[in-house]
């Protein structure tokens, strides 16, 4: 999510006035201390949300929202009821080649499975075939990013099940042991490994390009203004 936030920021430069230069943009609602860090000014929030639900400094911050941009749309469902304003979904953009994958990845939120995976096999492999793991409301965009580098994907229990996720071959799991061998699997199968991460990528390139994105993030912010 940081690295396609930077890629709209970029392009947002291109898209956004002098009339737009006091919206506030706030990254990450479930962060306790974000709305006492954040300047005067009308707010959009882009939540990307860690859990299924809004936290309450979540709902809290969401409140104050001229408008509220989802990149994700895993994310819709834990926005329902929290979300006052404007709702803005401006999707996943068309990845870029990003560097190559390499062993098991696991992401952001696989700190509990790596442990599972030290205990029950060893140290998590640092080469062969790339795996990523990917879990929670923003799982695809963790896929799409994977699948631009050349891995395979499982996702993680609690992972959003957008259909995206099943075109692109990515490995739902309901449970950890699922995960753990559905990993197993790919990094010990190398064909199928990459079988999956081609077809993932196929799907990733189908996606709309970075300036559709940007445009409709610009076109929250300028709700916000308008609506100051």
């Amino acid at each position: 999510m940081r690295r396609i936030l930077a890629r709209v920021v970029d392009d947002l430069r291109r898209l956004a006035g002098p009339s737009l230069e006091e919206v506030v943009v706030a990254v990450g609602a479930d962060d306790p201390g974000l709305a006492r860090r954040l300047p005067p000014g009308p707010r959009v929030v882009v939540p990307v949300l860690r859990g299924r639900s809004p936290s309450p400094f979540a709902h809290a911050l969401l409140a104050t929202a001229a408008a509220t941009v989802a990149i994700d749309p895993g994310e819709l469902p834990g926005l329902a009821g929290a979300v006052r304003g404007p709702l803005v979904v401006a999707g996943i953009p068309r990845p870029e080649p990003g560097p190559a994958a390499t062993g098991v990845d696991p992401g952001d939120t696989g700190e509990a499975l790596a442990h599972l995976w030290t205990a029950e096999v060893g140290p998590l492999p640092a080469g062969g075939a790339p795996v990523c793991w990917v879990a929670g409301p923003t799982a695809l965009c963790g896929a799409v990013d994977a699948w631009a580098r050349g891995a395979a994907v499982v996702a993680l229990p609690g992972s959003a099940a957008h259909a995206m996720m099943r075109r692109g071959g990515a490995l739902m799991s309901r449970t950890s042991l699922e995960a753990l061998e559905a990993t197993r699997l790919l990094h010990t199968t190398r064909p199928l490994a990459r079988a999956l991460a081609r077809r993932g990528r196929h799907e990733a390139m189908r996606l709309e390009p970075i300036e559709v994105v940007s445009g409709r993030f610009a076109e929250a912010l300028v709700l916000a203004a308008e609506g100051a």
